[in-house]
């Protein structure tokens, strides 16, 4: 039986440390698949970030709502959005073991190779990255000049 995922994701947050293996395949954290009410055979989303070198995984309600906003907004950027992001989009479902396959093209965009990558929860999403590509782009220095105490 395939559980069906909510219509408004919970929210998921934290890092887990995963491995991606010769198939392309890594499991996804227990705890978001507990979250989210995922089980074998939930169809997901998977794209690449408009802005970040990182693959995005959407619950398919969500990432259909997000693109009809996007392309029904009248914006460039909302087009844009759709354009890239729709586009570069599979649908994939979770295999008995928790697993979701990675595309070749998603893996080549985001520098996936096999060992190990980050699994990102980011609230509505979550983002799976290259472990090197992960630290440099979040480098502590990157925000020696910003003011994060009001959210702190």
């Amino acid at each position: 039986m395939v559980a069906e995922p909510r219509k408004n994701p919970s929210p998921v947050w934290g890092q887990h440390d995963h491995t991606l293996d010769d198939k392309g395949r890594v499991a996804l954290p227990a705890e978001f698949r507990a979250e989210w009410s995922l089980g074998e055979g939930s169809e997901l989303v998977l794209s690449r970030h408009i802005k970040l070198q990182c693959v995005v995984i959407y619950q398919r309600t969500h990432f259909d709502r997000m693109l009809s906003d996007a392309q029904s907004s009248g914006s460039n950027a909302g087009r844009e959005l759709a354009r890239v992001v729709g586009g570069a989009s599979r649908r994939i479902t979770l295999d008995r073991i928790g697993r979701i396959g990675v595309p070749a093209p998603l893996r080549q965009f985001a520098s996936l190779a096999i060992g190990c990558c980050f699994i990102i929860g980011q609230n509505d999403h979550i983002e799976i990255w290259n472990e090197q590509t992960w630290n440099k782009a979040h480098d502590t220095s990157k925000y020696e000049n910003d003011d994060f105490s009001a959210w702190m």
